[in-house]
């Protein structure tokens, strides 16, 4: 029971759910606007966890005290409302701008974990939490990311001084910068919950995950809803896959697959565990591989070779060091 309460388990899940988002919301996406699968999506995820979360702390009798501290939860939840929103949009700008530049806006974007991984080193954690070797490793694994992802860059349309691609790589940085901003946040958010959550012995650590995640989406929501009301309101009708898919993506997706990464992260001893998130990835090129019935080409080898073997690395590493602590410990206490 322990092992399913770990970070590397609850990190595994969160990527395994996130690794199923880009081909469903695709499929959506053939049908239906980016302001419609948005709002439909995170609206479906509010409502379904802010119902989990009312039953949650009904049958184990939490209750929630906000006469204490109610700026400090205030604060990181309404601002990792606003970066979840603003995460989404800036993305799929980015890539509604121009096709021919999809590879480049994902590439920068999809710096956010080894920026996050810095930034919650520096500013939560403090510095002493991380190894030296961490930060290299780190990059070593987004090194990975880009020779996997190589293939599918047209350098003979590349044209770095275009307008087009500079706005590409604007809204794709701007959108990573929001993901891990909303991350800072919500952790920070777990943080806070704490003082509010009665009797505090039951403030478990899902507790705070769940009451985090609810709240945000729960924040976010009227964002979503309010952009497809003044720059959409196309609608064209939804099947029953789409309506399967919006809560697939809703529920499992954006909701589970968000409260166990924070909650992995949140409780892993070091930040560094943010960049298994590059195993996504991974996980897709194995996936289309075997959709399209072929082995893994040289660049999806070496890359996927390079993210596993630096997350090993820093896992081997971490280990290493918890044994020779426990030995100083033993010989310490031997003298």
């Amino acid at each position: 029971m322990k092992f399913l309460t770990s970070s590397l388990f609850m990190m595994s899940v969160s990527i395994l759910l996130w690794m199923l988002y880009p081909p469903i919301v695709n499929k959506l996406l053939n049908t239906h606007s980016v302001f419609f699968v948005s709002a439909a999506c995170h609206t479906s995820g509010a409502i379904v966890v802010s119902l989990i979360v009312w039953f949650y702390l009904k049958k184990n009798r939490i209750t929630l005290h906000f006469d204490k501290n109610k700026l400090k939860l205030a604060i990181p939840i309404v601002c990792a409302s606003i970066c979840v929103f603003a995460n989404h949009i800036f993305l799929y700008s980015a890539l509604n701008i121009s096709t021919a530049y999809d590879i480049i806006a994902v590439l920068v974007f999809e710096m956010w974990p080894l920026l996050f991984f810095y930034i919650d080193t520096f500013f939560r954690r403090g510095r002493t939490s991380v190894r030296t070797g961490d930060y290299i490793l780190s990059a070593v694994a987004f090194a990975g990311f880009i020779v996997l992802t190589f293939p599918n860059i047209n350098f003979n349309n590349l044209n770095l001084t275009d307008n087009t691609v500079i706005n590409v790589t604007l809204l794709a940085l701007a959108g990573g910068m929001s993901i891990v901003i909303g991350c800072f946040f919500r952790l920070k958010s777990i943080e806070a919950w704490k003082t509010i959550v009665q009797p505090t012995d039951k403030a478990s650590v899902l507790s705070l995950g769940l009451l985090t995640e609810c709240s945000t989406r729960f924040f976010a929501m009227p964002l979503f809803i309010g952009a497809y009301m003044l720059f959409d309101r196309s609608f064209t009708g939804v099947t029953t896959f789409d309506i399967g898919a919006i809560l697939f993506i809703g529920v499992l997706v954006l909701a589970l697959g968000s409260i166990l990464y924070d909650l992995a992260v949140f409780s892993a001893k070091s930040a560094a565990i943010t960049t298994f998130w590059y195993f996504m990835p991974v996980g897709s090129a194995i996936i289309l591989a075997i959709m399209q019935q072929r082995f893994f080409n040289m660049y999806e080898l070496i890359g996927g070779s390079i993210i596993i073997s630096a997350n090993m690395m820093m896992g081997v590493g971490s280990r290493l060091g918890n044994i020779k602590q426990l030995m100083r410990l033993i010989r310490k206490n031997k003298a």
